[in-house]
């Protein structure tokens, strides 16, 4: 199960994610639901299927991960964090999808860099 971490993003602006479940063990793993985000204002799943007992998805061992589009809105300028917990037959492996986001108020975003100039009088 991968994590998403969105970084920090303006408030009032959005970011896509993807979300890959993938089956790391020998047998065939049978997915049969998962938790909505509390907010779906903030994390909203985008286009997922229906999983449940009567529509399970099953990823077989070193098949193709199952890929969930997730998109981030900072609806506030405050950190954000989720948790998407997946119902399965998996015994030892993360069935937890962790999300985290951060939004911050308008206005100019630095981030530390070497831009190679020196800076005084010199």
């Amino acid at each position: 199960m991968s994590d998403i971490d969105f970084g920090t993003i303006r408030k009032g602006t959005k970011a896509p994610g993807k979300l890959l479940v993938t089956n790391e063990g020998d047998a065939a793993l049978t997915i049969t639901g998962y938790t909505l985000p509390k907010d779906p204002a903030v994390f909203k799943l985008i286009g997922w299927p229906v999983i449940d007992a009567q529509n399970p998805v099953i990823i077989q061992p070193g098949g193709q991960p199952l890929s969930l589009d997730i998109e981030f809105t900072a609806v506030d300028a405050v950190s954000y964090t989720e948790a998407i917990v997946f119902s399965s037959d998996a015994r030892t492996r993360d069935s937890i999808g962790e999300l985290k986001g951060r939004g911050i108020e308008g206005g100019l975003l630095a981030r530390g860099a070497d831009w190679g100039i020196e800076r005084g009088g010199g």
